[in-house]
Protein backbone atom coordinates (compact mmCIF):
# COMPACT_ATOMS: atom_id res chain seq x y z
CA UNK A 1 0.00 0.00 0.00
CA UNK A 2 1.58 3.77 -0.70
CA UNK A 3 -0.11 6.81 -0.31
CA UNK A 4 -3.95 5.29 0.24
CA UNK A 5 -3.68 3.60 -2.89
CA UNK A 6 -4.07 -0.47 -2.03
CA UNK A 7 -2.54 -2.65 -5.08
CA UNK A 8 -3.34 -6.13 -5.60
CA UNK A 9 -1.65 -8.75 -7.58
CA UNK A 10 -3.39 -11.16 -9.06
CA UNK A 11 -3.49 -13.97 -12.08
CA UNK A 12 -4.68 -11.57 -14.26
CA UNK A 13 -1.96 -8.66 -13.79
CA UNK A 14 -2.47 -5.57 -11.77
CA UNK A 15 -4.65 -4.30 -10.27
CA UNK A 16 -5.08 -0.86 -8.02
CA UNK A 17 -7.60 0.75 -5.79
CA UNK A 18 -8.75 3.13 -3.40
CA UNK A 19 -8.30 1.80 0.19
CA UNK A 20 -10.65 2.55 2.85
CA UNK A 21 -10.30 2.56 6.76
CA UNK A 22 -12.25 0.08 8.71
CA UNK A 23 -15.21 1.94 9.86
CA UNK A 24 -14.65 3.23 13.54
CA UNK A 25 -11.18 4.17 13.44
CA UNK A 26 -9.82 7.75 13.72
CA UNK A 27 -9.78 7.66 9.58
CA UNK A 28 -12.45 6.52 9.17
CA UNK A 29 -15.48 7.83 12.19
CA UNK A 30 -18.81 7.09 12.53
CA UNK A 31 -21.04 9.85 12.40
CA UNK A 32 -23.34 9.75 14.94
CA UNK A 33 -24.60 13.62 15.33
CA UNK A 34 -27.98 15.03 15.15
CA UNK A 35 -29.56 16.94 13.87
CA UNK A 36 -26.56 16.32 11.60
CA UNK A 37 -24.62 13.34 11.55
CA UNK A 38 -20.99 15.04 11.04
CA UNK A 39 -21.45 17.10 13.66
CA UNK A 40 -20.38 14.47 16.29
CA UNK A 41 -17.87 11.43 15.14
CA UNK A 42 -16.58 8.39 17.02
CA UNK A 43 -14.04 5.92 17.09
CA UNK A 44 -12.02 3.45 18.43
CA UNK A 45 -8.43 3.91 19.92
CA UNK A 46 -7.99 -0.39 21.20
CA UNK A 47 -11.06 -0.77 23.62
CA UNK A 48 -11.52 2.89 24.25
CA UNK A 49 -14.16 4.54 22.69
CA UNK A 50 -13.99 8.72 21.72
CA UNK A 51 -16.88 10.84 20.75
CA UNK A 52 -16.05 14.13 19.93
CA UNK A 53 -17.50 17.03 17.62
CA UNK A 54 -20.08 20.30 18.73
CA UNK A 55 -23.72 19.16 18.99
CA UNK A 56 -25.92 16.30 20.38
CA UNK A 57 -25.46 12.63 19.95
CA UNK A 58 -28.27 10.77 18.70
CA UNK A 59 -30.22 8.30 19.86
CA UNK A 60 -29.90 4.87 19.61
CA UNK A 61 -32.64 2.02 19.00
CA UNK A 62 -34.20 0.71 22.08
CA UNK A 63 -35.49 -2.60 20.76
CA UNK A 64 -31.91 -3.54 19.44
CA UNK A 65 -30.17 -4.42 22.58
CA UNK A 66 -26.20 -3.27 21.28
CA UNK A 67 -27.77 -0.99 17.97
CA UNK A 68 -24.73 1.20 18.78
CA UNK A 69 -22.10 0.76 16.03
CA UNK A 70 -19.26 0.43 18.49
CA UNK A 71 -20.60 -2.80 20.18
CA UNK A 72 -20.76 -4.27 23.46
CA UNK A 73 -16.56 -4.79 24.08
CA UNK A 74 -15.96 -1.32 25.03
CA UNK A 75 -14.10 -0.42 28.39
CA UNK A 76 -13.80 3.11 28.63
CA UNK A 77 -15.58 6.02 26.88
CA UNK A 78 -14.30 9.40 26.85
CA UNK A 79 -16.81 12.32 25.57
CA UNK A 80 -15.01 15.34 24.47
CA UNK A 81 -16.19 19.01 25.59
CA UNK A 82 -18.02 20.27 22.73
CA UNK A 83 -20.78 16.84 22.99
CA UNK A 84 -23.68 18.57 24.23
CA UNK A 85 -25.82 15.63 25.17
CA UNK A 86 -25.10 11.73 25.11
CA UNK A 87 -27.91 9.79 22.78
CA UNK A 88 -30.78 7.09 24.20
CA UNK A 89 -29.16 3.58 24.85
CA UNK A 90 -26.22 5.07 23.50
CA UNK A 91 -23.83 1.95 25.60
CA UNK A 92 -27.08 -0.54 26.51
CA UNK A 93 -25.70 -3.57 27.01
CA UNK A 94 -21.70 -2.24 27.16
CA UNK A 95 -21.12 -5.70 29.78
CA UNK A 96 -17.69 -4.44 29.60
CA UNK A 97 -18.23 -0.78 29.90
CA UNK A 98 -15.94 0.40 33.16
CA UNK A 99 -15.64 3.74 32.65
CA UNK A 100 -16.67 6.90 31.64
CA UNK A 101 -15.37 10.52 31.39
CA UNK A 102 -17.65 13.11 30.44
CA UNK A 103 -16.73 16.50 29.01
CA UNK A 104 -18.18 19.85 30.38
CA UNK A 105 -20.52 20.71 27.64
CA UNK A 106 -22.67 17.64 28.32
CA UNK A 107 -26.17 18.76 29.58
CA UNK A 108 -28.47 15.81 29.23
CA UNK A 109 -27.61 12.40 29.08
CA UNK A 110 -30.77 10.19 27.33
CA UNK A 111 -32.96 7.46 28.85
CA UNK A 112 -30.95 4.14 29.41
CA UNK A 113 -27.76 5.44 28.39
CA UNK A 114 -26.28 3.10 30.49
CA UNK A 115 -28.93 0.38 30.88
CA UNK A 116 -27.13 -3.15 31.74
CA UNK A 117 -23.70 -1.96 32.04
CA UNK A 118 -22.42 -4.11 34.67
CA UNK A 119 -18.99 -3.58 35.12
CA UNK A 120 -19.22 0.32 34.94
CA UNK A 121 -17.52 1.12 38.37
CA UNK A 122 -16.75 5.14 36.98
CA UNK A 123 -17.90 7.99 35.83
CA UNK A 124 -16.21 11.23 36.10
CA UNK A 125 -17.93 14.06 34.71
CA UNK A 126 -15.83 17.46 33.66
CA UNK A 127 -18.39 20.27 34.41
CA UNK A 128 -21.88 20.03 35.85
CA UNK A 129 -23.45 16.95 36.41
CA UNK A 130 -26.40 17.18 33.73
CA UNK A 131 -29.81 15.89 34.11
CA UNK A 132 -29.93 12.18 34.12
CA UNK A 133 -33.16 10.51 33.01
CA UNK A 134 -34.28 7.18 34.59
CA UNK A 135 -37.63 5.57 33.80
CA UNK A 136 -37.62 2.19 35.64
CA UNK A 137 -34.53 0.73 38.09
CA UNK A 138 -36.74 -2.09 39.05
CA UNK A 139 -35.70 -3.17 35.46
CA UNK A 140 -32.89 -4.22 36.27
CA UNK A 141 -30.91 -1.17 34.97
CA UNK A 142 -27.97 0.20 36.76
CA UNK A 143 -28.78 3.13 38.65
CA UNK A 144 -26.73 6.55 39.39
CA UNK A 145 -27.78 8.59 42.18
CA UNK A 146 -26.16 12.41 42.76
CA UNK A 147 -26.69 14.76 45.10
Amino acid sequence: MQDGKLTKIGVTGNKTGTFAPRPGTQANPWKIGTPTDTDVIAYLDGTTLHIEGSGAMKDFNSGTPGSSPWGANITSVVISSGVTSIGEHAFTNCGSLESVTIGSGVKSIGSSAFAYCGSLTSIAFKGNVPALLVENPDAGWTVFCFG
